[in-house]
């Protein structure tokens, strides 16, 4: 019996899988494949269009974007410091400001 040409490559990498280093690498690829995953089959996320590590970037946080859930009606009203622009303005100013639009 022959053995592969690469045989050698598969036992260094097979004495890897132990090491702390290859633990922590194949935990952060099963996040990155979990992401992936759940994108391809809930939002019908197929394939990448932009190349490089950059673009599949970009792609992902455009999908991520799209994607995430519409904001609570009553943000604005949880946060002390946010308030309609209108509500700062007085009655003079709106009017003034809806006249010269």
């Amino acid at each position: 019996m022959s053995l592969p040409f690469d045989q050698a490559v598969r036992e260094e990498v097979i004495a890897l899988q132990d090491t702390p280093a290859f633990q922590h690498s194949r935990l952060l690829r099963r996040k990155v494949e979990m992401l992936f995953g759940h994108m391809k089959k809930h939002f019908r996320f197929t394939r990448l269009k932009l190349r490089g590590l950059s673009g599949a970037a970009e792609e992902f946080l455009m999908m991520a974007t799209v994607k995430s859930p519409p904001p609570d009606k009553d943000a604005t009203a949880r946060h002390p410091y946010a308030a309609p622009c209108s509500a700062s303005l007085t009655q003079k100013e709106q009017a003034t400001t809806i006249s010269s639009r």
